[in-house]
């Protein structure tokens, strides 16, 4: 092992890599293109924000953390003189504070730091030197302070023993102190470098987002999840009222609290932390809902906080939080019940009612002028983000999505075709009186300017598991039909929509289809997950076999 691997002090190995040492991080490190930015992103925003930067290096966060705070007060500790004097030299004009030691020996004064951060640095280390620091780290951060951690960490225990195995092997072959720091990864697994943040007494602590190995972990002194909650109750008067957090589907992007009183469901309050929409992407959704609410549209309202804002704008530990309240919609989802329509009444009532709804908010939305405005088709789906969410290896799938693509630009859109539209109506996104049949609508939350024909199109696939299990083909199309045709009748009860559109009905599922294939891909992507194949599989044989109906109609 030894004629493989020499191990060289630590200070002195990031010494003697300095020329180059940034390029190569920003280049080779898997997720660094998207790492230091998503990390700076979560440290304070306030002026004169006092931050630890732990293993600071070069800087190659403070580069991106300066772009966002030029006015905070950075103390940076690091091993190695030569990188602290790279530093410096970037940021002359910054306030800097730079230690060269070690941080596990640098005295840190208690109640002294609104956050810290480290970066690829402490995965070198063992459980036990980090519990020590992570205990005198807990006491510099000031009360509502919080740690964000971006490293790389062990797939498994059995990796994380055996390379502390093969460190304890290397110094003894090289005959090195046992107690000196050597350059040699050994990363926790990032269950066990949470259970190490815990056990030194911080009470938040969680994942936020993942590259392959790398994660950042956020830390926090204080629960953000119940300071959020408690803040969102001040801002809508929501004091007297029980709360309860709604279990997020996979891939969801927002946390959803039930509140209620006296036993009844009121509202519904999301918080948003992702970070990946603008605060007039909330407002311009929920202007639209306001107006929908207010013209006669079955939907849940939103309303307004005590200052009088249909989104509030919150900052959390450093993250940019948006706030909203809505109406409870009465009634409840079908598939809590069994996906049993209302006792006494036919499905057909069921399938008239869900297109009238959508019709409804069709016609108004074919009159409305937004104050904000929320993204157009052709803003997202484009191959240049193709190309850059979804991997090569896709390649045919990736073509047969360009073809689509080039054949949605031929579409009309005109003001009777295309319009702000909800963009995932589906049974999971309404409520039904189970008492009367009436429906009322939710989670606008993707709402896009599309072809009015996407959310018929949408409504099509959810249709197909009421007849799936029909084993012959032909038949199974016949009573598509028939869902479909009483979904248009309510609908057309409304607004009005094209033969010709109607007649590339196929076109439309396919589009259906590539939203879900780019979701799929999207939820993976925050999550630092692969896209499981079975996800798309089907989706992806009918774009690239050009099977119509999502293959609905094949035996």
């Amino acid at each position: 092992m030894s004629d493989m691997i020499r191990l060289e002090e630590m200070a002195a190995f990031f010494e003697n890599r300095l020329d180059g040492y940034d390029e190569h991080m920003r280049r080779d490190i898997e997720g660094s293109s998207d790492f230091y930015a998503f990390t700076a992103a979560l440290l304070p925003r306030t002026r004169e924000a006092g931050v630890l930067d732990l293993g600071c290096g070069t800087g190659l966060e403070l580069e991106e953390y300066f772009a966002l705070n030029p006015d905070a007060e950075i103390t940076g500790i690091d091993l190695c003189q030569p990188m602290l004097n790279a530093l410096a030299a970037k940021f002359p004009d910054k306030r800097l504070n730079l230690i060269c030691r070690s941080y596990f020996d640098a005295e840190l004064p208690k109640d002294a730091y609104d956050a810290a951060v480290s970066v690829e640095s402490l995965h070198h280390f063992p459980t036990e030197r980090k519990r020590d620091l992570y205990r005198k780290l807990f006491s510099a951060l000031k009360e509502n302070g919080y740690f964000v951690l971006t490293d790389y960490f062990a797939e498994s225990e059995a990796l994380e023993k055996e390379y502390f195995q093969n460190l304890k092997e290397l110094k003894r072959e090289q005959q090195l102190d046992e107690n000196a720091f050597y350059h040699y990864d050994t990363p926790l697994t990032a269950e066990h470098e949470m259970a190490v943040l815990l056990e030194a007494g911080f009470t938040d602590v969680r994942i936020l987002r993942q590259w392959g190995s790398t994660c950042t972990m956020y830390a926090g002194k204080r629960n953000q999840d119940l300071e959020i909650l408690e803040a969102a109750k001040r801002l809508y008067a929501l004091e007297g009222y029980d709360c309860a957090a709604v279990s997020g589907h996979e891939g969801g992007r927002n946390q959803v609290y039930v509140c209620w009183k006296d036993g009844e469901n009121r509202y519904v309050l999301r918080v948003s932390a992702l970070g990946d929409r603008r605060e007039e992407d909330y407002l311009a959704e929920t202007e639209f809902i306001r107006y929908l609410a207010e013209n006669g549209a079955p939907v849940a309202d939103v309303l307004p906080s005590v200052s009088g804002k249909l989104v509030e704008r919150y900052e959390s530990q450093g993250q940019i939080i948006y706030i909203s309240l809505f109406v409870y919609a009465k009634g409840m989802l079908i598939a809590d019940n069994g996906y049993r329509y209302r006792d006494g009444a036919p499905l057909s009532e069921y399938f008239y009612n869900t297109g009238k709804a959508l019709g409804i908010i069709h016609r108004l939305s074919k009159t409305y002028h937004p104050v904000h405005r929320r993204e157009s088709y052709f803003d997202k789906y484009t191959m240049d983000y193709i190309h850059r969410l979804i991997p090569d290896r896709y390649a045919e799938m990736k073509r047969a999505i360009s073809e689509r693509l080039d054949r949605f630009h031929d579409l009309p859109l005109e003001g009777d075709s295309f319009g702000l539209v909800h963009f995932d109506f589906s049974d999971g996104n309404y409520h039904i009186d189970m008492d009367t049949g009436d429906l009322t609508v939710f989670d606008f939350d993707n709402c896009m300017y599309c072809w009015y024909m996407f959310d018929l199109a949408n409504l099509w696939t959810h249709g197909v598991g009421w007849y799936q299990f029909e084993p012959d083909a032909a038949r199974r199309m016949e009573e598509m039909k028939q869902y479909f045709d009483t979904i248009l009748e309510g609908y057309r009860s409304e607004t009005d929509v094209s033969e010709a559109l109607l007649a590339q009905l196929p076109l439309f599922i396919d589009m259906v289809l590539i939203e879900n294939i780019v979701d799929a891909f999207e939820c993976c992507a925050r999550e630092g997950e692969e896209v499981d194949e079975e996800d798309i599989g089907d989706a992806a044989e009918c774009l690239i076999r050009h099977i119509p109906y999502a293959g609905f109609g094949e035996n």
